[in-house]
């Protein structure tokens, strides 16, 4: 899958996931109450926030000749009180309005209608909500209507009932009834056919598995049409109070441990799926840690309904509701969550590096991917940008007259993401870094609003929550307007009652919070400074080139790789293209057709609708198609755009955008990378390719797309574009000569070391080989001095039953155990196992010959079975399991071919000796006397 479609269906999937949870999870936390009714003679229109919508509704049921409205309010438990308006019929239909708004339709009333049938039975019709037919009990007949008129569902319940049986009046005694007492046997009877639940905390709650049922029947039930009108300031009031009660109520603990569960499990098997499970169970608990931050420090600082939940592929959150608003809390809750995470990484990164450094580098290690994993994720959440950690800490310090400052750091966030998106190929990160600008004009109205209220001098704190939620929304009102969607005015609000209803930090909170968390983001910079320090006094960026491989041999390969390089340049420059393709065709096993009839080059230009380019036509003159270079016959080159199937250049998952950086460079010229747009490259020809990332393409535009370059000879890894098919062909012939040219100067110049050091005693071999710097304690366990005792050697002989050599006894002698050349401590070699030879990093090393080291100047190879390496010692202590290192050497004290004494799974080299083995280590890696460098080098 395309890289930057997964992040964005990662992305969308995450989303939905946590609405899908949050929804299961309110609908777990609602409390089916028990519920007393009484009549009232008052008139609640206006009190229940129905004034404006109760009108119409009346005359439509007047018109019905419809009684009413009867007022009644409803006690309910928990403590709430709530209202509604009941009209009846005298055929018994009873027309129940009840204002439970909601985010979708805060313009419309719930409505159910009731008629009771000459056996007893209910009739139940519900507007646009299933929740009387999902919970129907015993012998109720519910229905769930789609959105109508009051109208037409009173004539759809009468018609439905009808068909069932006669209907009875209903008198007020019994309409008291049906709002109280009826209701709370309802509730009962739930939870007595296993729909719900009594926790010990004395609340009636859904169970597990009729609450997917609800959720199931909720998303499925027939929609109102979206709200066009706007919402009244009493009724957004109400809204906004009924949203925040709802979430001080929680699922029982039982249920909230379920669904944290299982949103683990399901991070943790699409982790494994994608990722496989090493990593996912890393990055889990890594998330774990940071989110048990947060959820601790919420728990400490008294916020309610505190509940965590995994977002797979992505993350984790975790979400709680203050008690008491306090801005030192906010800080240090959102300090909590990466705080521990960095400590325990750095705790980690500091004992692998003074335990063994090495690991530090090896990330297929458990423990430094998670020490890397705590640290990245960590220092990526304290970023002073929302909705990242920290952003809410910096929001916290931020006294409200600065709401500015947040919008501003929000923009800063949003762009550096963005950026950071897009530059990387991280599509997913760059959408959720954008979505964040759309709230930019919402938080500007919030700090429009804060700044009215504290202009106009309104103090929330002692007042109801619903006198706060209204002031805030009266000010954001006189600032934007009133609102037609609602569920972003509400969440404003709150942000205004949460900026000012809020305890400020003193002085000294302000200064413990800012020294740590300015702390937090600047603590990387003294251990790379630190670092840099000491591997600068360890030997300086050269020796560091020398750990790393640039070693005194290498530099003498290349010293004549680079003079041969520059003679073939200069004899490349000289051939015809007569002779190129003669010297092309000389190596190849492959036969090099004739030339390409006039005929086919004419059929060809037409079909192209241009003319093929001079040298182009020499081509082909000489040879229909090239295998050495992988040129096609004159029949087969088409345009780009009309190749069958894809071609990595412009189809490649990897280049998003529609330009295609390609390489131009000359000998003796820095390279630059110009950027060609994919439309102009699906005119160009296609000449051919040895694979869809290895192509050979040429620019016929008039004016090229690369100044003075027609041919481009496309590589995924890199791209170079050439004047020309003859320059073209002359670097072709030029980079096969220099690869063969490589092979004989190694193994002239390893010969001529070898000989420089023959008859080298064991220790003068070893004085040879570099001291360990820092940068090789990065990549070794080495430790200047560590040698193997007398008492480790006996040891080791006697549970080996082998005897070291001489040449290995000098090498433990001076370390026991140098990594870096493959060798473990003594008590860390194990006998070669079956599950190693069979591991799949072993096993295919035995599918062709090995290098047999030795003093002469011509190859020799050396076939090997896995059976050849049965009854000898792993010298390497690497997990089989992990890709190869440099070396993974094998000791066979008896060995079954003789020149098979030390095999070097590694490199698939042999040695017929740990002589030979120690002789290769000084001539690779060793600094020789000035004269013996200088011969071998000649």
């Amino acid at each position: 899958m395309n890289a930057s479609l997964f992040d964005l269906l990662t992305l969308i999937g995450a989303i939905a996931f946590l609405v899908l949870i949050l929804q299961w999870r309110a609908l777990l936390s609602m409390p089916l109450r028990v519920q007393r009714a009484r009549a009232s003679n008052i008139d609640l229109a206006r009190a229940l926030a129905m004034d404006d919508l109760l009108p119409p509704l009346q005359a439509e049921l007047d018109a019905l000749h419809f009684a009413g409205p009867h007022w009644f309010t409803l006690e309910q438990e928990p403590e709430q009180v709530r209202g509604l308006a009941v009209f009846s019929h005298e055929d018994g239909t009873q027309v129940f309005l009840l204002p439970l708004f909601t985010l979708e339709n805060p313009n419309r009333c719930l409505v159910y209608l009731i008629s009771r049938l000459g056996d007893g039975r209910l009739v139940i019709s519900q507007l646009a909500d299933p929740f009387f037919e999902l919970t129907r009990i015993g012998d109720e007949l519910a229905q769930t209507l789609p959105p109508s008129s009051l109208s037409d569902a009173i004539k759809a319940h009468r018609a439905w009932r009808d068909t069932h049986g006669h209907s009875v009046a209903i008198d007020s005694a019994e309409r008291l009834h049906l709002l109280g007492n009826w209701l709370t046997k309802r509730r009962q009877a739930m939870v007595e056919a296993g729909m719900a639940e009594t926790a010990p905390d004395g609340l009636t709650r859904f169970r597990i598995g009729f609450s997917w049922r609800a959720m199931k029947a909720f998303w499925g039930r027939p929609k109102w049409p979206a709200n066009k009108d706007p919402v009244p300031i009493n009724r957004l009031t109400l809204i906004a109070q009924m949203a925040h009660r709802s979430r001080q109520f929680m699922p029982h603990s039982g249920n909230q441990w379920l669904i944290f569960g299982l949103s683990v499990l399901l991070f943790v098997a699409l982790g494994w799926h994608f990722f496989g499970l090493p990593f996912a169970l890393v990055l889990m608990g890594v998330i774990g840690v940071h989110e048990l931050g947060h959820y601790l420090a919420m728990r400490a600082f008294g916020y309610r309904n505190v509940h965590m939940l995994a977002l797979p592929l992505v993350g984790g959150v975790t979400i709680g509701q203050e008690a008491h608003p306090d801005a030192l809390h906010r800080a240090w809750m959102s300090l909590m969550g990466p705080l521990p995470g960095l400590l325990i990484g750095w705790a980690l990164f500091l004992y692998i590096g003074l335990t063994n450094p090495v690991q530090l580098l090896e990330f297929e290690s458990p423990l430094t991917l998670t020490t890397y994993t705590l640290l990245l994720i960590n220092y990526l959440n304290i970023l002073p940008f929302l909705p990242l950690d920290g952003g809410h800490i910096v929001q916290a310090m931020l006294p409200p007259r600065w709401y500015v400052v947040r919008i501003v750091f929000l923009l800063i966030g949003a762009g550096l993401g963005i950026a950071f998106g897009l530059s990387f190929g991280l599509v997913g990160i760059a959408i959720l870094a954008g979505l964040q600008l759309l709230g930019v004009s919402a938080q500007w109205q919030t700090r429009k609003a804060v700044k009215d209220m504290i202009d106009r001098q309104i103090i929330l704190q002692d007042l109801t929550t619903a006198r706060k939620l209204r002031l805030a929304l009266e000010a954001l009102e006189r600032v934007a307007g009133p609102p037609v969607v609602i569920g972003a005015r509400i969440n404003q609000a709150e942000d205004v009652v949460r900026t000012l209803d809020t305890r400020g930090m003193s002085i000294i909170g302000r200064l413990a919070t800012a020294t740590t968390y300015a702390g937090l983001l600047v603590s990387p910079l003294p251990v790379v400074l630190a670092l840099g320090l000491y591997a600068g006094l360890a030997g300086g960026l050269a020796a560091v080139g020398a750990d790393l491989g640039m070693s005194e041999m290498q530099n003498q390969i290349n010293e004549r790789v680079e003079r041969e390089d520059r003679r073939l340049r200069a004899e490349a420059s000289d051939l015809t293209m007569t002779q190129l393709l003669n010297a092309l065709s000389i190596d190849d096993p492959e036969p090099v057709p004739g030339p390409a009839s006039p005929e086919a080059i004419a059929a060809t230009e037409e079909r192209l609708g241009t003319s093929l380019p001079e040298a182009l036509l020499e081509f082909y003159a000489q040879n229909n198609g090239h295998p050495a270079v992988a040129i096609l016959p004159v029949e087969e080159i088409k345009r780009v755009k009309d190749v069958e199937g894809d071609l990595m250049l412009l189809d490649d998952p990897t280049i998003p955008g529609d330009t295609v950086d390609i390489e131009v460079s000359d000998p003796d010229q820095d390279w630059d990378f110009i950027p060609v747009k994919k439309d102009l490259i699906r005119d160009w020809v296609y000449l051919g390719g040895f694979q869809s990332d290895d192509l050979i393409l040429l620019d016929l535009a008039a004016t090229p797309a690369i100044k003075d370059r027609r041919v481009i000879n496309y590589f995924f890894e890199s791209s170079h574009a050439y004047p020309g098919l003859l320059a073209f062909l002359r670097e072709q012939y030029q980079q096969g000569k220099i690869s063969d040219y490589y092979e004989v100067a190694h193994r002239e110049v390893v010969a001529a070391r070898i000989q420089a050091v023959k008859g080298y005693t064991d220790d003068q071999l070893l004085d040879l080989l570099p001291a360990p710097t820092f940068t090789m304690l990065l990549l070794t366990s080495d430790r200047p001095g560590s040698a193997a005792s007398d008492s480790d050697i006996n040891t080791f002989e006697r549970k080996h039953g082998v005897k070291l050599p001489p040449s290995l006894t000098a090498l433990y002698q001076r370390h026991n155990g140098w990594r870096q050349y493959g060798l473990a401590a003594l008590s860390a070699v194990r006998p070669v196992d079956a599950q190693f030879l069979a591991s799949k990093p072993v096993a295919w090393r035995f599918d062709k010959p090995f290098d047999l080291a030795h003093e002469g100047e011509s190859e020799r190879r050396l076939n090997l079975t896995p059976e050849d390496l049965q009854h000898c010692l792993l010298m390497t202590a690497l997990d089989p399991e992990l890709p190869m290192g440099p070396r993974k050497i094998v000791w066979c004290a008896t060995p079954r071919h003789p020149d098979a004494v030390v095999i070097d799974l590694g490199n698939d080299t042999v040695f017929p000796s740990w002589r030979m083995f120690l002789t290769m280590l000084a001539v690779e890696h060793g600094q020789l006397e000035p004269d013996a460098a200088t011969v071998a080098a000649d």
